[in-house]
């Protein structure tokens, strides 16, 4: 299967993340390997507060403590990627509830990416696997059809591997002419590691 590159992301460029480390997980290299980092966004859409939790659920303050955990390790990790501070924000969304409200979910990402300027977006896969993700696609897509939002739309795979599907990759599966390729060079991979590595809450 053949796959072009893809293509060279000028203008502002907006990474909108369901959670604290999906980021770092579906565009660290993209974001790592621009040169021009002070056009590079994130937005982080939910405060991450449920994941990981006890069973039961955690509580309030436990999930407030959490939040502001994974806040300063969001913060960490865009530092490693190069992006300004001040390119960095967070709605602070409750983790796990973005389905439940399309049209707030809807109408805050519109005002942000008109506030910055967005020129490219960068979101979840349309059919990923958890509904925070979904309901992002599914916002920017209503959204861009819309034409509340112009920007060039690209999509990120955070699970690319699915069990049971052929070949346990999901990109498998998607029409080889929808799909474009990163070629970064070793330093950007260098990178994304330290800026996943940065997310101690996920990956201890």
């Amino acid at each position: 299967m053949t796959i072009a590159p893809l293509p060279v992301l000028d203008g502002r460029v907006l990474v909108i993340a369901p959670h604290p480390d999906d980021e770092s997980l579906g565009c660290g290299l993209l974001l790592a390997s621009r040169s021009h980092k002070e056009s590079s966004h994130i937005l982080f859409v939910t405060d991450g507060s449920h994941s990981p939790e006890r069973a039961g659920g955690a509580s309030e303050s436990a999930r407030r403590e959490l939040a502001e955990i994974r806040e300063r390790e969001a913060r960490e990790a865009a530092s490693v990627l190069g992006l300004p501070p001040a390119n960095v924000e967070f709605l602070g969304l409750e983790d796990g509830t973005l389905a439940a409200q399309p049209e707030r979910l809807t109408i805050a990402l519109v005002d942000y990416v008109r506030c910055i300027g967005a020129e490219q977006l960068l979101i979840p896969f349309r059919y990923d696997r958890h509904s925070d993700h979904l309901a992002i696609s599914r916002a920017v897509a209503r959204a861009h059809a819309d034409g509340a939002i112009t920007a060039t739309v690209f999509e990120y795979f955070v699970y690319s591997h699915w069990r049971l599907l052929p070949g346990a990759d999901v990109r498998a599966c998607v029409i080889a002419a929808e799909l474009r390729k990163l070629d970064p060079g070793p330093e950007a991979a260098t990178l994304k590691r330290r800026a996943l590595e940065c997310h101690r809450s996920q990956t201890t």
